[in-house]
């Protein structure tokens, strides 16, 4: 009997692949592997590999990964994963795939599906290192390849991957730098590209958010800074300012171990700095203990624009570092923050009219822009980042006052999927983000920072909800009220 055609609806199709395994006849299920619509490959390969009889082999499967078909590339790697020892099988196609000079998005797409389902395997890490290495490879390809080594779930890469990393760095192309100073940022195991990195940041010939970059990708045990460091990576920390550049800024130069004088000249950045870089600021002060620096830093958190964003712990913890006079002057700071539920309640009804009076066309201009940052997590159309909840349609979804509260106090609900996790390792080190994805030995948490941050399971002392968003709070302060306004009516208007 020919095969059945498939039709387009997935549950039709379903039933077939269904009645298929139940019919047990691979002799003739077979032929369907050579037929011309992938559809029709796709529920073959998917029966045979599940038929009772069958003796799918991986001569008869790897073939079919040449296809620009997505729905049946899918499958295939699937069926792939599921037999072990059939990786090497594709190495081959997969090498003759990256060769390609000139190759399509569906063939890029397909590639780098493969690459991360299989880049343990060894006969697909020496394609991936050979390809590295080939000064043709084209371009769209390389970065297909340095995505592939960011994203492999391996706790060390191979030798040649990390010599053909440091290679890359070394080239001075500033297109490739921003290629693979990322990948480098998440390889750099004790420091290992450390010195090329500094080398890079030094360069006053290169663009500066290539040095910036290169300045944040550092992970050796040296955290200082020098003084035209600090004086590079403050000049960031203004609102005209890019958002990434700003939080990217304000992230190394909390992880930074500052001189005195260094933590000094830092104090008037926290007294400016908003709820995008505050947090990671204050990261520079939790070694810090002399009176007089603490005293200056809570002067300038009671200015700071950004401080109700903090929560009460997180001060706490930074004031224990302190002398009794720097906690005794901390306390109001404190109470502001500890104000409770019935103050939000109040604040919020006498926030209420922020929703009406609002120009959404300057809304969205705010949303887009430097200063509300908002599109740096939060998607609306086809304009804007991925870490937070789309809002495309939220004006739509949400209530006004729902709307008002999400933007006041973040904190207050998440959204199904965007719950936000703490993570605590054997180490003392915290991370709070939301869990992107999990594998058998790690789990995967993207943080306020857009950091994809790796974290063995068995390095996990403690996993819990977080009750903070990592949504900064305290916009309302950051915004004039007519600026509050004007988000406002977009956000409502995206329906």
């Amino acid at each position: 009997a020919a095969m059945p055609s498939t039709s387009g609806d997935r549950f039709l199709d379903h039933a077939i692949i269904y009645a298929l395994i139940e019919l047990n006849a691979p002799a003739e299920t077979v032929r369907g592997l050579a037929a011309t619509d992938p559809a029709i490959r796709r529920a073959a390969v998917i029966a045979l590999d599940q038929m009772r009889s069958s003796s799918l082999t991986r001569e008869q499967v790897a073939p079919l990964l040449a296809t620009d078909n997505a729905a049946l590339q899918q499958a295939v790697l699937e069926v792939i994963e599921r037999h072990q020892g059939w990786a090497p099988e594709i190495a081959p196609l997969i090498a003759t795939w990256l060769a390609d000079t000139q190759p399509n998005a569906e063939r890029v797409a397909a590639a780098r599906a493969t690459l991360i389902a299989f880049c343990r395997e060894k006969s697909i890490q020496k394609v991936i290192g050979q390809a590295l290495a080939n000064s043709a490879t084209a371009p769209s390809i390389q970065t297909i390849l340095l995505d592939v080594i960011a994203r492999c779930d391996l706790t060390e890469i191979p030798h040649d991957w990390e010599q053909q990393i440091d290679r890359y760095l070394r080239t001075g192309n500033e297109q490739l730098l921003r290629q693979t100073i990322p990948t480098a940022a998440a390889r750099n195991r004790q420091g290992l590209f450390d010195v090329v990195l500094i080398e890079i940041a030094h360069n006053t010939s290169i663009a500066s958010d290539v040095r910036l970059a290169a300045l944040a990708a550092r992970n050796g045990s040296d955290r200082s800074l020098s003084d035209a460091d600090l004086q590079f990576l403050t000049s960031y920390l203004r609102n005209e300012a890019a958002p990434l550049d700003r939080l990217t800024a304000a992230t190394v130069l909390g992880r930074a171990s500052l001189t005195p004088a260094q933590l000094g000249e830092l104090i008037r950045y926290v007294e400016s700095a908003g709820p995008l870089e505050l947090a990671s600021l204050l990261g520079a002060y939790d070694a810090e203990g002399s009176e007089a620096l603490g005293l200056r830093l809570v002067a300038a958190l009671d200015k700071s624009p950004g401080f109700d964003s903090l929560s009460v712990g997180r001060v706490e913890q930074l004031m224990a570092k302190y002398p009794s006079a720097v906690r005794a002057m901390s306390q109001p700071l404190l109470g502001r923050l500890n104000a409770g539920l019935e103050q939000q309640r109040r604040h919020l009804a006498n926030s209420a009219p922020l929703l009406a009076g609002g120009d959404a066309a300057n809304g969205k201009k705010l949303f887009f822009g430097s200063k509300a940052t908002c599109s740096a997590c939060h998607r609306a159309g086809t304009q804007g980042g991925a870490i937070g909840p789309d809002l495309t349609k939220v004006g739509q979804i949400r209530a006004p006052m729902d709307l008002l509260e999400s933007v006041v106090y973040p904190s207050s609900s998440f959204v199904r999927g965007y719950e936000s996790f703490q993570v605590v390792t054997d180490a003392g080190q915290s991370y709070i983000g939301i869990l992107g994805r999990e594998t058998a030995d790690a789990v995967f948490l993207r943080t306020a920072q857009r950091e994809e941050v790796r974290i063995p399971r068995a390095a996990i002392d403690e996993l819990v909800p977080s009750k903070l968003s990592i949504m900064p709070q305290g916009f309302d302060r950051l915004l004039s009220p007519q600026e509050m306004r004007d988000l406002l009516a977009y956000l409502q208007s995206l329906k």
